[in-house]
């Protein structure tokens, strides 16, 4: 099922095409945004949802919800008004898959006595995303090229197939939540809360996500200015993907070497160095840029993930990721806006300057907190996460 998740044709070309319809960067930023705040607020119901009923049910609608994005996009004629809705379906399906899965691979992982093993387990699963992503990067773009309504008709086939396999699967038995739904949310909360450091560290991390994300945003149109052919976009993404790929499988070797704070700080200097690489514009720094990116997207949810799963049991487990992925979405919905009003308005390096200062802070705000900490006082490690 994550290879199919994987396999969003529109991926290698998806600022191309809202550029090809004539949106500015300011009115992309916009639908970015608003797709973000959609997410937020959909979050919490969507995981609580999961956690107190079935979550096969909410991977099932997930996939209905993808259908109907490829549809609107399909008839919509480079209305902005329906990309408007498309963003915000997209933004409702983003938040019911968001933790969702994770969730149940964990509990997965806990009934057959081999919790050890979710770290490798996850990463082999990530990995069958980034193969998804792959597969769909050269084929989405020669798509495209032939025509983009024949692309978003592949894939309400493929979305469909997915509600169809997300019907077939089995959940694992868990304990539920008995809770009421703002309890829910409180519990979930609350867990997070039991240390502040490490409730602090995923405020940090979560902005660190969105604004490594609205770098990663950027390359598209950048090498659009730079008159490089869509078609060799496609084979860019390819490349992109082997990278997560391999950047999946190349954190675990990194746990053995690097503590949580080294593996934090290095995900931070990414991010500034990618968004100060991008602002400089040359095809070198925005290669660059696209490589020290895509290697770190293929362990983040896995470092983050790991935490909370230790932290959390299982009847709040989805609850808690998704308030991680809410955090993350409200930043992002903030950042997209006024990092593309200022590539709007002055340059995309400005933007990506502005990027880069937002960073900066952070890891000068890490460093303070956690110059001297050690892991027990950030992870609070509950035996009984079940």
């Amino acid at each position: 099922m994550n290879f199919l998740d994987g396999t969003w044709l529109l991926l290698p070309v998806y600022m191309i095409f809202f550029l090809d319809n004539e949106m500015t960067l300011t009115e992309i930023g916009l639908l970015f945004g608003v797709c973000s705040l959609t997410q937020f607020l959909f979050e919490i119901p969507s995981s609580v949802w999961a956690d107190k009923y079935s979550r096969r049910s909410v991977l099932i609608v997930y996939g209905i919800f993808h259908v109907l994005i490829n549809v609107i996009y399909l008839f919509s004629s480079g209305s902005f008004e329906f990309f408007l809705v498309a963003m915000i379906f997209s933004g409702i399906g983003n938040a019911l898959v968001s933790g969702t899965f994770s969730a149940i691979i964990y509990d997965t992982v806990l009934s057959l006595g081999r919790e050890k093993e979710y770290e490798k387990i996850q990463s082999v699963v990530n990995r069958s995303e980034f193969l998804g992503k792959i597969s769909a990067s050269l084929l989405g773009a020669i798509l495209y090229f032939i025509s983009p309504k024949l692309l978003f008709v592949c894939m309400i086939f493929i979305h469909g197939f997915y509600a169809l396999l997300a019907y077939t699967l089995q959940e694992p038995s868990v304990e539920k939540s008995i809770s009421t739904s703002w309890a829910q949310v409180k519990e979930g909360i609350r867990f997070l809360q039991k240390n502040a450091a490490m409730w602090y560290l995923i405020l940090i991390f979560s902005l660190m996500v969105a604004t490594a994300s609205i770098s990663f945003d950027y390359y598209q149109p950048i090498f659009k200015n730079m008159g490089i052919s869509t078609f060799y976009l496609g084979a860019l993404y390819i490349f992109i993907n082997v990278l997560g790929f391999w950047g999946a499988g190349l954190y675990l070797k990194l746990t053995k070497k690097a503590d949580w704070k080294k593996i934090m700080e290095i995900y931070l200097l990414i991010d500034i160095a990618s968004a100060l690489l991008l602002g400089y514009g040359s095809l070198l720094s925005v290669g660059l840029a696209v490589i020290f990116l895509s290697l770190s997207f293929g362990a983040q949810n896995i470092y983050i993930g790991n935490i909370i799963h230790q932290s959390v049991p299982s009847s709040h487990r989805a609850t808690a990721l998704s308030i991680q992925s809410q955090m993350n979405m409200i930043f992002y919905f903030v950042a997209m806006i006024a990092v593309s009003f200022f590539a709007d308005h002055y340059s995309v390096a400005w933007g990506m300057i502005m990027n880069a200062a937002i960073v900066a802070v952070l890891f000068l705000v890490f460093l303070k907190i956690y110059g001297k900490a050690k892991m027990e006082s950030v992870f609070y490690i509950n035996n009984t996460a079940k």
